[in-house]
Formats: C-alpha cells, sequence, structure tokens
C-alpha cells in the first residue's frame, strides 16, 4: 500500500470507494463514490475547508488534464461528481476532504 504518494484509496483509516473506474473516453461521465471512516461507515459530516465541504479531482498522469468538482453529496455519504469529457489516457480520481469530527484526508487511486 502506497503512503504519500496519491496512490492509496484510504488515509488514517479513510477509505475512498467507487463502482465506476473506467469513464468514457471523449463523453460527459458521472463517477459516484463513498468515503468510509476508520469505524467503517459512511462519512456523512464534512466541515467546510476553503469554500466547499469535499473537492474532487480528475488528474491525467501525465499531468496533461485536470479537473477540479464539487461534488454532490447524498444523506447517506455517497457523492457524485460530473466530470467533462475526459481525453483518452489514463487518469486518477482524488478526493480532498475533513470529516467535521477529524483530520483532513486526502485519498486516491482510483484511475
Amino acid at each position: 500500500m502506497a503512503d504519500g504518494n496519491g496512490l492509496s484509496d484510504n488515509k488514517n483509516g479513510y477509505l475512498l470507494s467507487s463502482q465506476d473506474t473506467t469513464p468514457a473516453a471523449g463523453e460527459r461521465s458521472v463517477h459516484g463514490f463513498t468515503a468510509t471512516g476508520p469505524d467503517g461507515k459512511s462519512v456523512t459530516d464534512f466541515a467546510v475547508d476553503q469554500t466547499e465541504r469535499m473537492y474532487f479531482y480528475a488528474i491525467r498522469s501525465d499531468l496533461t488534464g485536470f479537473q477540479r468538482i464539487h461534488p454532490t453529496m447524498a444523506a447517506d455519504g455517497t457523492g457524485i461528481a460530473v466530470l467533462a469529457p475526459l481525453a483518452p489516457g489514463s487518469w486518477r480520481m482524488f478526493t480532498s476532504f475533513t470529516p467535521d469530527s477529524g483530520a483532513g484526508v486526502d485519498t486516491g487511486g482510483l484511475s
């Protein structure tokens, strides 16, 4: 498991998971995900960091593409990020958030 290089799906006991691992290139797509805490439950309360409760990033592996999205969060902790069309290639999806009762978390590694 990687630590600190952005290639892990977990940090400090928080886990980022998604069923949407291969968005179609060249088409607008919806990426659904959840973050679970150290207790194994979905995180549903997020502190405001800067101006948002969570940030979702799509970053192309060769750094030629980048999207920063403010995802929509459902009451059950499910997140939805609407991605603009992605150029063909390898992309990684990341989140950055602070649980309302814990330290900030940057997770990633979904590609």
